[in-house]
């Protein structure tokens, strides 16, 4: 992938504050998931129908699809074929494979490629994979809870509903099955049998901050 002229991902999440009519404070930021592809897009250069949050919005839901692909693919690489991060990695690209027509029909070219083989966390144990796997699905849901107010186009949400549906009632519930957090009302990565609850922050947290509203 060869980024071109890009705006700063900070100059991109200002436009969509603006689009949206959002209220930033110190108490009140949302705090979005790094995005390569974001950074890498030239939103200026843009001539299509969508307004720029909407733009933003749909490059978010890629590059998030894209990391959860990267990141399962490198589980597999290192642990074997293992479920459930076969079964979720083959869902992953189909959900990248749901978003791909939407920036075919409104015109966000060229579809930005996956960024993330070879730049995503190594885990030492199933365990700990599986830990990143629930993390990274709950701030899946938290990303499409966000881009759902990111645009009023039914095409569009019809499009985000099925995708943080997939995660919050098969993919988040699998991964804690595989962790051993499943009803933990401690709730939270590090709790399952071999967890290391600093492991995450140390490995993905660049990645996953938790979305803050």
């Amino acid at each position: 992938m060869n980024p071109g002229p890009a705006k700063p991902l900070l100059a991109l999440l200002a436009s969509l504050t603006l689009a949206l009519g959002l209220q930033t404070s110190a108490a009140a930021q949302t705090e979005l998931p790094a995005c390569p592809i974001c950074d890498a897009f030239d939103l200026a250069a843009y001539a299509g129908p969508l307004e720029d949050g909407e733009v933003i919005g749909l490059l978010h839901a890629l590059n998030d699809e894209y990391h959860a692909w990267a990141l399962y693919d490198q589980v597999i690489a290192e642990h074997g074929p293992v479920t459930p991060f076969t079964n979720i990695l083959g869902a992953e690209a189909q959900h990248v494979q749901r978003l791909v027509p939407l920036f075919e029909g409104f015109a966000v070219l060229p579809v930005p490629e996956n960024p993330w083989p070879g730049q995503v966390a190594s885990f030492p144990s199933l365990v700990t994979a599986c830990l990143a796997g629930v993390e990274a699905e709950l701030v899946n849901i938290e990303l499409y809870a966000w881009l759902l107010t990111s645009t009023e186009r039914e095409d569009i949400l019809a499009i985000y509903r099925d995708l943080q549906r997939a995660s919050q009632e098969k993919h988040l519930p699998a991964f804690e099955r595989c962790a051993g957090v499943a009803g933990d009302p401690g709730g939270g990565p590090g709790a399952g049998p071999g967890g290391d609850p600093g492991r995450i922050g140390l490995t993905e947290r660049a990645y996953l901050p938790r979305l803050v509203r």
